[in-house]
């Protein structure tokens, strides 16, 4: 016999859940290297988070398939826009072109 347990979490009760874990691990709050901006830790960012160290590690046609269907997306395009390039990595690329 299987039994399932159904847990009813709502957005914020998950938001306040994540974010007491996070302080009880000490992880401090999340900095956009970019921006400087300083953001709490979140379900949400931490999926973008995971999304985008994903697709730096494997941003293969096999990597983004499966982090995909990893995601519940479905369209490809939707996947796709977690491939983000920082400032600096898209700088690096344009000198190598001229090198």
């Amino acid at each position: 016999m299987v039994r399932h347990i159904s847990l009813d979490l709502t957005g914020t009760v998950l938001g306040r859940s994540v974010r007491d874990c996070a302080k009880q691990a000490d992880i401090p709050p999340l900095v956009n290297p970019e921006t400087g901006r300083i953001r709490g830790v979140s379900p949400h960012r931490l999926r973008d988070a995971f999304s985008v160290h994903a697709i730096k590690r494997d941003d293969s046609g096999d990597g983004l398939r499966m982090l995909q269907e990893h995601l519940g997306h479905v369209s490809f395009n939707t996947t796709a826009k977690y491939r983000k390039i920082s400032g600096r990595e898209h700088r690096d690329w344009y000198r190598r072109l001229w090198k």
